[in-house]
């Protein structure tokens, strides 16, 4: 509910209705459930950032550099 709070309900990629909460470094690479590590997006958005690794590079990239390299883990991680 923070993520979703935080983006204002919004989908971040493209500016419509927030549908689900994506995992920026993916669960299946080690990605936790974690604030930082999730972004709200629409249907057809997370659709893209699974299938198009240019997308899922802009938000690793852009979570690494607002909170930091390890912005994926929890704490029990670091």
């Amino acid at each position: 509910m923070k993520i979703y709070e935080r983006d204002e309900g919004r989908c971040r990629q493209c500016g419509g209705q927030g549908e689900e909460i994506h995992h920026i470094y993916f669960k299946s690479r080690g990605g936790r459930g974690v604030m930082k590590n999730g972004l709200t997006l629409c249907n057809e958005c997370h659709r893209k950032a699974h299938s198009n690794n240019d997308i899922a590079n802009y938000w690793i990239g852009w979570a690494a550099e607002e909170y930091g390299p390890d912005f994926y883990k929890d704490v029990y991680d670091l």
